[in-house]
């Protein structure tokens, strides 16, 4: 569902047959799965012709500035606390040859005490620790990573349905659609989900952890 207040609009008329109107405006799409996107601004600009009695766009174009919104509707229905406790436990995903990279999730208040490593030929290659924090302010949480062997970060994370969640470089909070690099968690059950990292919007690389019982 699309909501899309007008701004501006104007309309110049060539000739008799000719009409170019311009539109700046705000485009609002809420997904089923939760997601939402913020067109604002948004420019169209369409050329009209009358061809044989009839009305026809000629030429279109569009210029929009888009983001990742709270969908008010879903956030009624993802409680994101809830959701992030699906990461609690200790999981292990096999990376490559003689690579495997083991995580454990903890519950420490409303978020999440964590403890990674990557083990390459029976060393250990990269470790390191996290915080992850729920911000009410803007419904997600907020991963804060402490490494040893590579940069630390900080990302937001947040799911957009009961089985998706995404996070991203704190830096790319304000315009995630266009963030170069992304994660993607979905869960195919509650002990095995599929870690996907993302570039320039296109999955270059998936990885499946298990559930260590």
């Amino acid at each position: 569902m699309g909501q899309h207040p007008i701004i501006d609009e104007k309309y110049v008329f060539i000739d008799k047959s000719t009409v170019i109107y311009t539109t700046n405006c705000k485009f609002l799409e809420n997904y089923n799965d939760g997601y939402a996107i913020l067109s604002d601004p948004l420019v169209m600009q369409f050329t009209f012709m009358k061809i044989n009695d009839k009305w026809k766009v000629i030429n279109a174009v569009e210029s929009s500035v888009r983001q990742d919104v709270k969908n008010i509707k879903s956030a009624k229905e993802l409680n994101q606390v809830e959701l992030h406790k699906k990461y609690i436990g200790n999981w292990k995903s096999e990376v490559g040859k003689d690579t495997t990279v083991f995580w454990e999730g903890k519950p420490y208040g409303t978020g999440l005490e964590c403890y990674f490593k990557l083990v390459a030929k029976g060393k250990i290659v990269i470790e390191g620790k996290q915080i992850w924090a729920y911000d009410r302010k803007v419904d997600k949480f907020i991963l804060s990573e402490l490494n040893i062997g590579v940069d630390n970060g900080i990302y937001p994370s947040y799911f957009v349905s009961k089985n998706k969640c995404k996070m991203l470089p704190i830096g790319d909070i304000s315009n995630p659609e266009n963030a170069p690099l992304k994660w993607e968690d979905e869960f195919k059950s509650p002990d095995v989900f599929l870690h996907k990292t993302i570039v320039n919007n296109n999955i270059v690389k998936t990885y499946t952890y298990n559930r260590v019982k």
